[in-house]
């Protein structure tokens, strides 16, 4: 972390300076300007820094906002879903270019039409939850039941960290919810499963009564 900061600073620096360079021109008389050593007036900086707690400071909040980011985030909040949905998805690709392996071998020639599930398969059902959603989350831990293996869980928004600790189940999360946002699901929870060389998307409505 402390080389990360310095790097910054640095840099931060050296821009400044790249700035004060810019040539405008020549206005009025010119003088000799005694240069400094710019290594040394960094090394100033970053020793004032040291001195008067701001160097700690800055590096400890760096490090909280590290850590907040990686229990909670950054997610897409999706409503829950009210009515049932069940849709397909294609995710076949057509290449605008030649793919070429390590070897300069051609795989696909542009304009090839490939679908991924002609060479693998899902084998293991994604559900698309959002842990802010106290319904959405005792419904997904108790489908998870004993066998939390059964289903990818994929967080779309929430505290993953904390749901992970309580739960004693590996989470995964859909930063931006970008795998959501491609397959189509508006509403949550949603289960992802495959059907022939297709996905098959259901958009779950929960009860919520009792």
């Amino acid at each position: 972390m402390k080389r990360v900061l310095t790097l910054s600073l640095v840099l931060g620096m050296l821009s400044l300076s790249l700035a004060a360079a810019e040539d405008l021109g020549t206005v009025g008389k010119t003088y000799e300007i005694a240069e400094t050593d710019l290594i040394a007036h960094i090394h100033s900086e970053l020793a004032a820094m040291r001195d008067d707690g701001r160097l700690a400071e800055q590096q400890q909040q760096m490090k909280k906002r590290a850590q907040a980011t990686v229990a909670r985030p950054p997610g897409r909040h999706l409503p829950r879903a009210t009515e049932p949905r069940v849709y397909h998805y294609d995710p076949s690709v057509t290449t605008d270019y030649d793919v070429i392996d390590h070897l300069g071998n051609v795989i696909y020639r542009a304009g090839t039409t490939v679908n991924p599930l002609e060479y693998t398969t899902l084998a293991t059902p994604i559900v698309f939850f959002d842990g802010d959603d106290a319904v959405q989350a005792r419904w997904v831990r108790e489908t998870l039941g004993d066998a939390p293996d059964r289903y990818v869980p994929l967080m779309t928004n929430g505290p993953v960290v904390e749901l992970m600790q309580q739960w004693n189940v590996r989470l995964y999360f859909d930063q931006h919810g970008r795998y959501a946002e491609q397959l189509g699901v508006t509403a949550l929870p949603a289960v992802v499963r495959q059907e022939g060389l297709l996905l098959r998307i259901d958009e779950i409505a929960l009860e919520t009564s009792g």
